[in-house]
């Protein structure tokens, strides 16, 4: 009966403590303030008009909306 405590104890242990370390954005600490998403250019041998600029737009808005990072054109 003890062992069954001493298992439950370790384990309730080990995932409390590892809900420190994770996030569930998958990233650490940030440190920054600003970010920059370069335009994508799309070199396929078939192109599609305007998925390299929809693609680009997209990712900016998803990092603008899960972050609180301001978006800047350069640097």
């Amino acid at each position: 009966m003890k062992k069954i405590y001493l298992l439950v104890t370790l384990a309730l242990t080990f995932t409390f403590s590892s809900c420190s370390v994770y996030n569930f954005t998958g990233t650490g600490k940030i440190d920054a303030d600003t970010f920059q998403v370069s335009f994508f250019q799309n070199n396929a041998p078939l192109v599609e008009p305007g998925i390299d600029r929809t693609f680009t737009l997209a990712l900016q808005d998803l990092i603008q909306n899960q972050t609180n990072l301001n978006l800047v054109k350069n640097e």
